[in-house]
This record gives C-alpha cells, structure tokens and sequence, in this order.
C-alpha cells in the first residue's frame, strides 16, 4: 500500500476511534482526494484496508462504505468487500424493516421521525425504553442508526453488485437474504429495490433454448440477466439470422432500442427469468409466435450491469460472436 495512501487510513481509523465528526469528514476528504488520484493500485489499497471496519461502523460512518463504493468506480478492485459489505447491507434492511414496529410499540403510534441523521438521538432514546423490556440495548442502537444509515450501505452495495465478478463471488444464502430483507424495505427505497433486483441477476448460467417449428435447441451460456425484457432481447439478438447458418429467420431487434432508459415496461417483462429445468437442471426456454408485439416504449427496468449470452459450444455457431450489453 502506499504509504500516503496507509498514513490517511490510519487518519480516517482515528478518527472513527476518537468519535469527532468534523475530524472524520476531514480526513474522508483528505482519503478520496489522494485515492482519486493515486489510480487503480491506490484504490483497491483503500478498499482492502477499509474493509475490515466495515462490519462494525453504523450511523455516519458508515458514509465509509460509500468511500469503498468509490474507490471501485476509480478502478479499484471490489473483491476484498465480498464478506462483508453484502451481509452488512442485509443487516442494514433488516433492522431498518423493524423499526416501524418497535418505534409504535414504544410510542403507542406517533408519528417517525425522519431518516436522517440528526434524528438518530430521539431514536435511539425512545427505542431505549424498550431496553426495559428486555431488549437487548445494542440491538436497539444498531435498528435504530438504519434508520437513515442504510442508504449509505445501498449505494455502495449498488455499485459492486453491478459488476459481475463480484456477484458470482456473493454466496446464493447471501443473495437469498438480500433479495428477502429488500423486499421488506423497498416500498420506501429504491435503492432496496435495485439491490433485490442485482441480488437476483443470473451470471454463468447454461439456457437451453428449443425451437419447436424447426426442431431445433440452443445450448447457450448468459450472464447479467436481470429481467425477461433483457433476455428476450439478447436472445433475439444471439439467435436471430441466416436459417441456413443453424439461426432462426426473423427481424433482429435494433442494436440501440434496449439501452436507453427503462420508460413503460409490462409485468412479464419485468419479471426475473424463472425457466422450468430439466433432468439436468438446466434452465430451459421454448421459443414460440407471440400474440402481439411489444410496445416501442418498453424497456428493460433491471439495474444497469454488463449481460450477455454466449454460446455453450462455440464451434456450432461458425463465427459468430456473443451478444452483450
């Protein structure tokens, strides 16, 4: 690590440690700023030495963790966040669920607080009767800081959820959690529903694609995969062409009408790709003549992130290349 680079984590930790606000915006500043401009190598030193303090940071300093985000959006390398910076977003949203319902049981209903910082006091002091009832103090605190703390872990969750080295790196049980502790806050954040929607992308997975009119299947590989719009798309992009090169006659979609903006999209094309398996646990998809076509306005509403669909056996496809995103 650099030593600029070591000096200023070591500024930053000191800070957390000594508790001064003023001093910890400082020398975030003074971090992003060398990070910024000390290039890649100097990005992932940031994130592998932050990351270790990430489990235990809450409240404002959990603005560490959209720091990390950062230092990936300069080219630093995600990887040393994979064991902790998913299971801390999920604990986030957990906790943020139930605040709800103990703030009513400790208030009898009034009204919440907004989630920003400068109402953590009167969280913290109202939950904290409930201590009296045998709830644990520090689990109190903890739900309480989530109330305005969990953006922060979202946005960075976010953007390392984006990249797909790092998704395949999440473990399934740590997905399953964020897509359930998502769904129970994403009515009232977005920044939820998007990492739902990631934590439930598909990378490395085998499709099987079978054409009944010519009787022809598609072994095939597709990664990135967020929405059926998505792969609807790819696919008719991958296996749309000259029938006599093994492809299926049609009209190819426009290279650039699914990467603009997501505009009015219909249920089913929103959904995430469910496909029945077979024996062998692969994922099968069966093309068929559809009832009407689409809309123009429709497009894809999955979080942005590199997808593509690849053949499984190249040499069967001639030289044809992979459709991505």
């Amino acid at each position: 690590m650099p030593t600029e680079i070591t000096r200023l984590v070591d500024e930053l930790v000191a800070q957390m440690r000594s508790r001064s606000g003023p001093g910890y915006r400082q020398a975030m500043g003074r971090l992003a700023e060398a990070t910024r401009t000390g290039g890649a190598e100097s990005a992932t030193a940031v994130i592998e030495a932050l990351a270790p303090w990430l489990r235990g940071l809450q409240g404002d300093y959990a603005a560490t963790a959209v720091l990390a985000g950062a230092c990936v959006e300069w080219g630093g390398s995600p990887m040393a966040l994979v064991d902790v910076l998913p299971q801390r977003a999920s604990e986030a949203m957990m906790l943020n669920a139930a605040v709800p319902e103990f703030w009513a049981e400790a208030t009898r209903w009034r009204p919440l607080p907004d989630p920003v910082s400068a109402s953590t006091g009167r969280l913290v002091k109202t939950l904290g009767k409930l201590a009296r009832q045998g709830v644990d103090e520090g689990f109190l605190t903890r739900m309480a800081m989530s109330w305005f703390d969990m953006e922060d872990w979202l946005k960075a969750l976010i953007t390392v959820l984006a990249r797909g080295p790092f998704r395949t790196a999440v473990a399934a049980p740590v997905k399953a959690g964020l897509r359930e502790h998502a769904a129970a806050v994403a009515d009232r954040s977005q920044r939820a529903a998007w990492v739902g929607q990631l934590a439930a992308v598909l990378d490395d997975e085998p499709l099987l694609v079978l054409d009944p009119r010519t009787r022809r299947g598609y072994a095939l590989t597709m990664g990135g995969i967020g929405d059926n719009f998505q792969l609807h798309t790819l696919l008719a992009d991958r296996l749309i062409g000259d029938p006599d090169q093994g492809l299926v006659a049609g009209s190819a979609p426009r290279p650039h009408g699914w990467r603009r903006p997501p505009t009015a999209t219909r249920t089913w094309e929103r959904a995430i790709p469910r496909y029945a398996a077979s024996a062998s646990s692969t994922r099968t998809a069966a093309m068929c003549t559809p009832r009407a076509s689409r809309p123009t306005s429709s497009r894809s509403t999955a979080p942005v992130c590199s997808s593509c669909i690849r053949p499984t056996a190249p040499s069967a496809w001639g030289s044809a290349g992979s459709s991505s995103t």
